[in-house]
């Protein structure tokens, strides 16, 4: 993908690199770099062009959104506003919604799963999770619409992370004919998307002048903000909704994925997992936020396998002035790129870093700062980390609570980049229903 022409060696610091059909970039890979690109520089601009704004010239997320290059006063606006949102207190209001719709689908795979088949488990967590931030986050229920099904929505989708990734890193995406077709599909994916933000802001509004009781959501969230923001516009609005779509529904099923993958593979991590689980839920049918807390073990398993696997596995910044980045000047307009799937595999870091081993998590304070960061760190950190968290947690808890989990002995787990990194083809596994659920 790139090719090297210069590189210092102490500490790893900094790579510099020039990526086919791009202008001249820098890899930070040490601690002092990762630091001063995110937290002295402010995380620097995200890439002015990004197929997630306009694609081929239609409208996903606009300019205007967290995902993109609008740094300055117009992100920072976007983000003050934005951040209520996501307290911890509101967060905390969620558990009880997600825990319900997360029984539904383990009441589904109990239905559908025959304890000797393989099943793609990917597209469970992929469906859980995009049905989860539609409608606690914008009160959308996405199984139950009549003009579009979901394995419509789950391959509209699939085709538009295939054509952000294309247009990201190939200039002359939209220009090859070959690629005529997927990038029509990405289009009308976005129309979708788009359409169904609109259709959830005017159904939102109706109810409230039938005076009708409406949740405490992200939707309500942004109707606020509008009332004394006129620059945040109907539009803007539907940016904000693609924006949680997609980056809530990528990111965590991948990560959902990817840990289940894991623990098929690691029947006594799974098993010590399953028994933390089981000791919360005594006598009790649902989690609550003093048990996600406690889950001490699980999240040792998230984090690991966020480290071997993090879906977020290339981050690209602009330098809009002359920066210095770990003692190296680093020139006005240069991409400024940090690679965790890389940072996660050094064995400067990490002992045994390709061995999966939660227990390693366990003291934290041994781990020095800046080496795991997979939410990011600073101003740009992602602002729904505790939401993510609080979401894998009760499903993949409640999955383990049901079923005793296994995976094909002649398949490996492999990742594939695309935009996010996600399990190459789906993640095949075995679900056998435990005797005492």
């Amino acid at each position: 993908m790139f090719n090297l022409y210069l590189k210092w060696t102490e500490n790893y610091g900094l790579i510099w690199c020039r990526f086919l059909f791009w202008k001249a970039g820098v890899v930070v890979l040490s601690v002092d770099g990762i630091k001063d690109m995110f937290i002295t520089n402010g995380g620097l601009y995200k890439v002015q062009k990004s197929s997630l704004t306009y694609f081929g010239g239609q409208r996903f997320t606009g300019y205007g959104g967290l995902l993109n290059n609008v740094g300055g006063d117009v992100w920072r606006r976007k983000r003050h506003a934005l951040d209520p949102a996501f307290h911890k207190k509101y967060l905390q209001s969620l558990i009880p919604k997600m825990n319900e719709m997360t029984r539904a689908m383990i009441e589904q795979l109990k239905q559908n799963t025959n304890a000797n088949d393989f099943i793609d488990m990917d597209w469970y967590m992929k469906k859980s999770a995009i049905l989860l931030i539609a409608s606690i986050g914008y009160g959308i229920d996405l199984n139950n619409r009549e003009d579009v099904s979901m394995e419509q929505i789950l391959d509209s989708m699939n085709d538009m992370m295939d054509g952000f990734f294309g247009e990201a890193f190939d200039p002359l995406f939209l220009h090859n004919p070959m690629n005529r077709h997927l990038t029509r599909k990405t289009k009308e994916a976005g129309c979708l998307l788009r359409r169904l933000g609109h259709d959830a802001l005017k159904h939102r509004r109706d109810q409230i002048k039938q005076n009708l009781e409406t949740p405490v959501d992200l939707l309500a969230h942004s109707i606020r903000i509008q009332e004394n923001s006129p620059w945040y516009s109907d539009e803007e609005v539907v940016d904000d909704f693609v924006t949680f779509i997609v980056a809530g529904f990528e990111t965590t099923s991948n990560v959902m994925s990817f840990v289940l993958a894991l623990l098929a593979r690691n029947p006594g991590v799974s098993a010590w997992a399953a028994q933390e689980m089981t000791d919360l839920v005594e006598g009790k049918q649902f989690l609550d936020e003093d048990d996600l807390s406690e889950m001490s073990y699980l999240e040792c398993v998230i984090k690991e396998a966020m480290r071997l696997y993090p879906v977020v596995s290339l981050v690209r910044r602009s330098t809009n002035v002359d920066s210095i980045i770990d003692k190296h000047l680093i020139p006005t307009d240069t991409q400024v790129m940090f690679l965790p799937f890389l940072q996660g595999r050094l064995e400067e870091i990490w002992s045994e870093p390709l061995s999966f081993k939660p227990e390693r998590f366990l003291k934290t304070e041994s781990l020095k700062k800046f080496t795991y960061i997979p939410f990011l760190v600073g101003p740009r950190k992602c602002i729904g980390s505790t939401f993510a968290m609080n979401e894998i947690k009760i499903v993949v808890g409640q999955i383990l609570q049901h079923f005793e989990l296994s995976a094909p002995s002649d398949e490996d787990i492999e990742p594939e980049f695309r935009i996010t990194l996600g399990p190459k083809v789906g993640t095949r596994l075995r679900l056998r229903e435990r005797a005492t659920s």
